[in-house]
């Protein structure tokens, strides 16, 4: 989203105002405020979880002038992607950060990173641990290398934190120096992770070169991963029911899957619908041109119920919101 400089600036310092005297401005107008900084929230934060940071960013400004913590904190992780400022100290951004931190927003703290900062975060995250909030514990692992927060965070099941712990063995198999016992403990974990849907873990299953799935299950989760509205595995899926190459360099990956032009029609177009307007993937309007072409009439009949459940699946499938954790500033 492109927005005049001036013509921010400006709306900056009207919505800055609006909220300062907000106590004193007429009803009417308290409520026009209102409405427009909590669509401005959830409009800001769909655009955030997508990582269109530009287009958030001006969603973002007006709950985060109105003094909501998570959308400081989104303000200073949009300027982050603009400014490079996750190694350096930007004012525009530090300035989100303090507003958030001011407030307890834990991440805000941990990133402004001096040891004041680091020492509250810590405080309130082991609070909060204690309460069973995993994002927390996965805070207090960051804050103090203390492998057992991570364990704890596993043994409630979260499947964030059992994908999030068998990482860590794989990275450090010195955790658990039984080869044969620590091979045996992270195929458990990876598939109690994508078992409950996680996207991550389902990626891990099928892309991952240390994975042990079969095609038979490598077929189970590619469904499962499109089905969670992933960009990934929806494209992955419908190319593959298409058996036709994403990579044009490349032989066409199947995973074993009988042909289904309608699915991957379906599968396809829906990527395409969300995406066209903003950030096309490139060749996806050919590939669906391609593939409409291929199909009969019985075929074209077919989509639109196979479009309804695709979305119905997706809308219900479990969200996972994945933080940037970012420790003080690196002089790098």
């Amino acid at each position: 989203m492109i927005i005049d400089p001036k013509v921010y600036e400006n709306l900056y310092t009207l919505v800055s105002q609006l909220n300062e005297h907000k106590a004193s401005l007429t009803e009417p107008l308290k409520t026009s405020l209102t409405e427009l900084t909590n669509a401005s929230k959830a409009i800001g934060t769909a655009l955030f979880q997508q990582e269109r940071f530009d287009e958030a960013e001006f969603y973002l400004t007006f709950p985060g002038l109105a003094g909501d913590a998570e959308a400081q904190y989104g303000m200073a992780i949009c300027s982050g992607y603009q400014l490079g400022a996750f190694r350096y100290p930007f004012p525009r951004t530090v300035g989100w950060l303090k507003l958030a931190a001011a407030q307890d927003h834990v991440l805000a703290l941990m990133w402004l990173g001096d040891s004041q900062s680091l020492t509250k975060a810590k405080a309130l995250s082991t609070a909060s641990a204690a309460q069973g909030d995993i994002q927390s514990m996965f805070n207090l692992y960051t804050l103090t290398e203390d492998f057992t927060w991570l364990t704890k965070a596993a043994e409630t099941g979260n499947p964030r934190a059992l994908f999030k712990l068998a990482q860590t063995y794989r990275e450090h198999p010195g955790l658990m120096p039984n080869a044969v016992a620590r091979t045996a403990e992270i195929e458990v974990l990876c598939q109690r992770a994508a078992d409950s849907g996680y996207p991550l873990a389902l990626a891990d299953r099928l892309f991952s070169p240390a994975s042990t799935a079969t095609m038979v299950e490598k077929q189970r989760r590619l469904a499962q991963l499109a089905w969670t509205g992933d960009q990934d595995g929806l494209l992955e899926y419908g190319y593959a029911l298409a058996a036709l190459a994403r990579d044009k360099t490349r032989p066409a990956r199947t995973y074993g899957l009988a042909r289904d032009l309608p699915k991957a029609y379906a599968a396809l177009k829906f990527e395409w619908d969300r995406t066209a307007n903003t950030r096309p993937v490139p060749g996806l309007e050919e590939t669906l041109a391609f593939i409409a072409h291929q199909m009969n009439a019985t075929d074209h009949d077919a989509v639109p119920a196979i479009e309804s459940e695709l979305a119905s699946k997706i809308a219900s499938a479990p969200k996972y919101y994945e933080p940037k954790v970012v420790v003080g500033y690196s002089p790098n």
